[in-house]
């Protein structure tokens, strides 16, 4: 399949269709500045964005401000504990006058991604994230791009709410 079938969204899993995952598109989110936060621990994802957002409300950030997260490797020794790290980033327009322990101010440069919508992913996000991300890459990889940006190399997730339902938007860096 490629970018603009009509029936993308009708991806086969094993003869079932996957009415949940949207067609790839290519886009860039251009340079940012963000607030994030990481935790290391069972539920990594609650925890630090949790704390993130609960941050970014006292501290006046605008409700609507972008969000993104990804996971990031932990050591060995964590992994055998059954521990996981996650990075959340809350979009801030300029650098915040105080920032809590355990958070830091970023810079993070123009990259352009291979896109693909999740809907509804908390609705089994065990298997409808990794599933996306699965699937995206293969894209990505059967098209020839080169996963690599100038800077630090993110794969982002973001949670949108649109007209009374969630989606997710993966993002994978490609040159």
């Amino acid at each position: 399949m490629s970018v603009g079938d009509d029936d993308q969204i009708n991806q086969l899993r094993g003869g079932i269709k996957v009415d949940y995952l949207s067609e790839f598109t290519i886009g860039s989110l251009g340079a940012m500045k963000v607030v994030s936060g990481v935790r290391v621990s069972d539920n990594p994802e609650d925890e630090v964005i949790s704390f993130v957002t609960e941050w970014a409300k006292r501290a006046g950030i605008r409700t609507d401000a972008r969000q993104f997260g990804f996971d990031v490797p932990v050591s060995d020794e964590d992994q055998e504990k059954g521990l996981r790290g996650y990075e959340y980033w809350v979009v801030v327009e300029e650098e915040p006058s105080f920032l809590e322990s355990g958070l830091e101010y970023k810079h993070v440069g123009d990259c352009k991604y291979a896109i693909q919508r999740v809907t509804e992913p908390m609705v089994d996000p065990f298997e409808r994230i990794p599933l996306g991300w699965k699937k995206l890459a293969g894209w990505v990889n059967s098209r020839g791009y080169k996963t690599s940006c100038d800077q630090d190399r993110f794969w982002l997730e973001e949670k949108l709410e649109i007209d009374g339902s969630v989606y997710m938007d993966l993002y994978f860096p490609i040159e």
